[in-house]
């Protein structure tokens, strides 16, 4: 959410559970490395994002693409084609969008070197 100041973030969770999210992972070729280098593969990995459902569109236009316990076979199998897979992204996020609250947390979030449980204290 953008404030008179900057942006200030939330934290966004499931009180009653743990959060899944979709992504997918790619295996390829650096083609700066000889055919020969054991280094030569590397992995992508990114978390899917879609529109977001409910409380975290007050928040940002977009979450991540997450799934229930029920959903992680048909996300991890190879069974469904492209369009049943968009499908399930579709019906398990909107299923889990709808448990999930958020509050204002310290901007020092902002930063990769603070941590610490006080990073998830509300604001308020």
């Amino acid at each position: 959410m953008v404030t008179e100041t900057g942006k200030q973030p939330h934290f966004i969770h499931d009180p009653e559970a743990e959060l899944a999210m979709a992504g997918i992972i790619s295996a390829w070729p650096d083609p700066g490395k000889p055919e020969d280098d054991p280094d030569k593969w590397r992995l992508s990995m990114a978390i899917i994002t879609r529109d977001a459902h409910v409380s975290p569109g007050e928040v940002h236009d977009r979450m991540p693409a997450c799934l229930t316990p029920d959903g992680y076979d048909d996300w991890l199998g190879d069974h469904l084609d492209t369009d049943q897979l968009l499908q399930l992204l579709d019906r398990e996020s909107f299923a889990v969008a709808h448990d999930l609250t958020h509050y204002e947390v310290t901007r020092d979030v902002n930063n990769v070197r603070n941590t610490g449980p006080h990073l998830i204290e509300p604001l308020r």
